[in-house]
């Protein structure tokens, strides 16, 4: 929105200034979608397009900035690596169109899971990465894996039916997920020990029969 209030000389505004008006509000306009172009193109390089989650690439970078935040601030941040459980089955089931759909439903479950200054990421088929910033407890890290796997497990991923003559017109594809929970400082100081930390916690968390999470312990190694 462009406002004139006044015009130096106490004069009205006339058809001349109209036209000078119109001239710079384009000029203006474009300048702005420019910038707006260039701001939804940098989105883009950096989401994922099936889930509309940020990407992996993205995710190293802003792990690697939360990491140094929180050091910064002697702050806490937690690692959540999340895996859907059996998911070839989705796909041999329903087919890989279908379980695309499930992806991107189950990253829906995922964002409103967590607060709105935590961080979700698609790292890559099935598995996804959220960053808890300030998640200052052990505790604070497992009540998100909790309600992760409790949203996924109550309620199935709802989608239309690829035919519209079929009866229920609706498919319901019930998925679970398991999760794994690592805290800096205390499982790692650096991206690569953090994300080997959730992702052995995540194995354990399968290993234990799925639909649950599981804490790191302390890392065996210190870099």
């Amino acid at each position: 929105m462009l406002a004139l209030y006044d015009r130096l000389g106490a004069d009205d505004f006339d058809d001349g200034d109209l036209v000078t008006l119109r001239t710079f509000a384009g000029q203006a306009a474009v300048a702005v979608e420019n910038v707006m172009l260039h701001s939804e193109a940098e989105r883009l390089a950096l989401a994922d397009p099936l889930t509309g989650l940020w990407n992996y690439r993205y995710m190293r970078v802003s792990l690697k900035r939360e990491i140094e935040r929180a050091a910064r601030f002697e702050r806490s941040l937690a690692v959540l690596a999340v895996d859907v459980d059996r998911f070839a089955g989705v796909n041999e089931q329903h087919g890989h169109t279908v379980g695309d759909a499930v992806l991107a439903g189950v990253a829906n479950r995922l964002k409103a899971a967590v607060r709105e200054v935590d961080m979700s990421f698609r790292q890559g088929g099935e598995a996804f990465v959220l960053l808890l910033p300030e998640a200052d407890s052990a505790a604070r890290a497992q009540t998100a894996a909790r309600r992760i796997c409790m949203s996924l497990r109550s309620t199935p991923i709802t989608l239309p039916a690829s035919d519209p003559t079929r009866r229920p017109t609706e498919l319901s594809v019930r998925v679970t997920v398991s999760v794994g929970v690592a805290l800096y400082p205390h499982n790692g100081a650096t991206p690569e020990d953090l994300l080997e930390a959730a992702e052995g916690a995540l194995v354990a968390a399968k290993a234990d029969g799925r639909d649950t999470w599981r804490v790191a312990g302390v890392p065996r190694r210190v870099r």
